[in-house]
């Protein structure tokens, strides 16, 4: 009764899951990670349109011509540095001028690009969201992964080239390039991270791959309810958070909901934004909640490795 996201054996895990997200979704979306031939169907998508590129900010952000902001889809990449006047002043992450660059050789010469959308098409700071292609049909997302220059997310509902992508960094990951080979991005244990503040746990948060053994599964608890939230307790100081909506997502091939004890004691590997949670207002240092958390969306994010 497991799911797999398609990960080969080659790559430094072990087993994985599936997920049924065509099952789930009201309509079928069909979108080629390269080709013109593509469509969306279903609520809010199915629409895409011809822009003319005016800036590239970074690796996974641009700027059109007609004063939008577009944040692609399925990707996200090393984070350039912020200035020292800035308030709050940031160092470059490693790869993140490679990546800014590889995306305007992509573009390079391109008059105009095709923008293919999701179901979701805007972002928390009202980016545009979007699959990015050029006139040859090749997909920009595709190109940045299939380097390792940007590591493959899968954020809810816009989930139509998840599949195909994760091909992509799949074959970065076993030809070991850009952030497979880097240190930085090698995947942070959870008995690292200090459980008192201090400016390296400042450092640390943010988009990470987080690896460590689950020491308890627990579900909250609310009244009326057959599925509550499901936090995975890791060692140390990190929690994995699996949200009652976000739980639709890992389902087993035989269509029933995942049981989550079976993770009790396994060495997992996920990846999503890393929160400090001392930052949250009324939470105290002496909560027995740990002080850092991870939301795991789909079962993309989430590998289970084999035990020493």
């Amino acid at each position: 009764m497991s799911i797999s996201s398609g990960y080969t054996k080659k790559a430094p895990i072990g087993a994985f899951f599936v997920f049924v997200f065509w099952l789930l979704c009201p309509a079928a979306i069909v979108v080629a990670c390269d080709g013109l031939g593509s469509t969306v169907e279903g609520e809010s998508a199915g629409t895409e349109e011809w822009v003319q590129l005016a800036y590239v900010y970074d690796g996974d952000t641009l700027r059109l011509k007609d004063g939008r902001k577009i944040r692609l889809l399925g990707v996200n990449t090393p984070e350039l540095g912020w200035p020292s006047r800035h308030a709050s002043p940031r160092s470059a992450q490693p790869l993140s001028g490679e990546a800014k660059q590889a995306v305007k050789d992509f573009l390079a010469g391109s008059k105009d690009i095709r923008l293919v959308y999701d179901r979701e098409r805007k972002d928390r700071y009202r980016r545009t969201l979007a699959h990015v292609y050029r006139r040859d049909g090749r997909n920009l997302e595709r190109y940045l992964l299939a380097l390792g220059l940007a590591f493959h997310i899968v954020i809810p509902p816009n989930l139509s080239l998840a599949k195909c992508l994760a091909a992509a960094e799949n074959q970065a990951r076993q030809k070991n390039l850009g952030v497979w080979a880097e240190s930085y991005w090698q995947p942070l244990l959870s008995t690292r991270l200090p459980v008192l503040p201090n400016r390296t746990a400042a450092q640390q948060t943010g988009f990470r791959r987080i690896e460590g053994r689950v020491m308890s599964v627990s579900s909250s608890t609310r009244p009326k309810t057959i599925v509550n939230t499901v936090w995975l307790e890791l060692e140390g100081a990190i929690a994995i958070r699996v949200s009652v909506a976000d739980q639709q997502h890992f389902i087993t091939s035989d269509n029933k909901q995942y049981d989550w004890m079976q993770l009790l004691h396994k060495r997992i590997q996920v990846s999503g934004w890393l929160v400090n949670r001392r930052a949250f207002k009324g939470y105290k240092t002496q909560d027995r909640y740990r002080p850092f958390m991870v939301s795991l969306r789909t079962p993309f994010a989430l590998h289970i490795l084999p035990d020493d």
